[in-house]
């Protein structure tokens, strides 16, 4: 099986070094459907683990950006490339 993690650009991709030839990189971002038609092209699921845990945040359209429109982003491109849904 193999494996595609999603990344922003610029994420730090330290913690990826020495890994198995199996796992790859790609780029987009879950606020940015147009980023992502790429990144899901050919998979057979995906499993979304993006998400912004600072309830009490005052950063609200942050955390509705990427919990609510960055799910909804992820749903529709991974349907429109007939990926199995999995949360």
């Amino acid at each position: 099986v193999n494996v595609r993690c999603l990344l922003r650009p610029g994420s730090d991709t330290a913690l990826f070094g020495g890994r198995s030839a199996s796992l790859g990189e790609v780029y987009g971002d879950i606020t940015r459907p147009q980023s992502l038609q790429a990144a899901f092209e050919g998979s057979w699921a995906v499993v979304k683990l993006a998400g912004y845990r600072d309830f009490w945040s005052r950063k609200r359209d942050y955390f509705y950006a990427i919990n609510e429109v960055g799910a909804r982003n992820v749903f529709e491109a991974s349907h429109s490339q007939w990926c199995t849904w999995r949360r």
